[in-house]
């Protein structure tokens, strides 16, 4: 199980294809993780741009790919975000919470959440 974590791979392929080499035969990878909605997009970062789940699975020797958006995960986020920003509180972690609130939203539907699943042959 990996939880938002392959886009800092450099590149996430090899995280996926490190994956594959420790599983068994018949072990199963389940991951999370964001994708660019338009990769070209130069608001999305360069590791998230470099993230395609349902391409680099298969090309790590992984089977029955499944790659499901989760919107419903995806909205909870934007709440989250949203009532960070909206605090009234001075403590700098919650001013520091703000900023990258402020620069999530910002971005915000330029991203989507996945959920994926695999089979290592």
């Amino acid at each position: 199980m990996c939880v938002d974590a392959v886009q800092f791979a450099e590149p996430p392929l090899a995280a996926l294809t490190e994956f594959r080499r420790v599983l068994t035969p018949g072990g199963r990878l389940a991951l999370t993780c964001w994708e660019a909605v338009d990769p070209a997009d130069d608001r999305v970062p360069v590791r998230i741009q470099a993230v395609d789940l349902r391409r680099d699975l298969a090309r790590a020797g992984f089977t029955d790919v499944e790659v499901h958006e989760r919107p419903v995960w995806r909205q909870a986020e934007r709440d989250l975000w949203e009532q960070a920003v909206a605090a009234i509180d001075p403590d700098p972690a919650v001013l520091s919470l703000q900023e990258e609130g402020r620069r999530s939203l910002d971005t915000f539907d330029s991203l989507r959440r996945v959920f994926a699943t695999a089979t290592a042959p």
